[in-house]
C-alpha cells in the first residue's frame, strides 16, 4: 500500500483512513528495519577501522574492542551488554551474513530475527554459514513471519 520507506513522506496515523493503517504500519517497520541496518553498518565499520590501527587512539588491540563498546554504548545510549551486541551484530552481517545484511537493508527482515540469526550461527565455520545462509533466510522470510526465536533457532540447528 505504501510503497516509501521514507518516515517524512508517509502519511501520519490521523491521516489515514481506517483500512489504510496497517499499510502504514508496515511501512514503519520496514523503514525502521533498513534505519537499523545502517546504524549497526556504522557500528560495524567503526569497529573495523578501530581495530585496523588507522584510529586506534593508542590503545592495545585486546582494549579496542572494550574502548569499541564503550564508544557504542555512548553513542546510543545503550548498556555495555547491548552495545557489545550491536558490534557482533553489526560486524557479523558485515563479514559472515551478506544475504541476511541484503534481506535486512531492503526491510524484509526486523532486528529481532537478525539478532537470532547471528546468534544461533556465530558458532559455525563460515563455509558451513555460506552453504546453510539461503535456506536459513528462506525460514527468516517465510510467509506469515510467525517465527520466533525457538522456532528460528531450531531451524538453524536442523540445518547445521
Amino acid at each position: 500500500m505504501f510503497e516509501s520507506t521514507d518516515n517524512a513522506k508517509l502519511p501520519s496515523p490521523g491521516a489515514c483512513g481506517t483500512e489504510e493503517l496497517v499499510g502504514l504500519m508496515a511501512a514503519h517497520a520496514r523503514a525502521e528495519a533498513m534505519s537499523a541496518q545502517r546504524k549497526l553498518a556504522a557500528v560495524a565499520e567503526l569497529d573495523r577501522r578501530r581495530r585496523s590501527g588507522e584510529e586506534r587512539l593508542g590503545y592495545a588491540c585486546s582494549e579496542t574492542g572494550e574502548f569499541v563498546v564503550a564508544e557504542v554504548g555512548v553513542a546510543l545510549t545503550l548498556s555495555k551488554g547491548m552495545a557489545s551486541c550491536f558490534v557482533d551484530i553489526g560486524t557479523s552481517l558485515d563479514t559472515r551474513l551478506p544475504a541476511t545484511k541484503q534481506a535486512f537493508a531492503r526491510g524484509e527482515l526486523d532486528f529481532a530475527r537478525v539478532r537470532v540469526i547471528v546468534e544461533r550461527t556465530a558458532h559455525l565455520s563460515d563455509g558451513l554459514l555460506a552453504l546453510i545462509e539461503p535456506q536459513v533466510l528462506d525460514k527468516a522470510l517465510a510467509p506469515g513471519r510467525e517465527l520466533i526465536r525457538a522456532r528460528l533457532g531450531a531451524a538453524i540447528d536442523r540445518l547445521s
